[in-house]
């Protein structure tokens, strides 16, 4: 991982505010909600899976995309790749 000092959720939010170009009022984001109905679009969410996965040098499967459309459901996922 490149930077240990922050968390996985903080830096997921990062990559959303990075990439996505809707407008996602990320002061009240909420990690349980899907992030399509908090204004990313889908191929907002695939840009962001690219960057996931660039930054933590993993692979997400095709078959579990449709699993992790929560900020909670990315962070569960990079965590249980991530840890060791």
């Amino acid at each position: 991982m490149k930077n240990n000092m922050k968390t996985n959720s903080e830096k997921i939010v990062e990559i959303l505010k990075a990439e996505v170009e809707s407008y996602v009022d990320y002061d009240n984001l909420d990690y349980m909600a899907s992030l399509t109905d908090q204004g990313v679009d889908s191929l907002d969410f695939n840009n962001v899976l690219l960057v996931i996965e660039e930054e933590y040098d993993i692979e997400i499967p095709d078959s579990i995309i449709g699993e992790l459309d929560t900020v909670n459901a990315l962070v569960i996922y990079i965590n249980s790749r991530t840890s060791a």
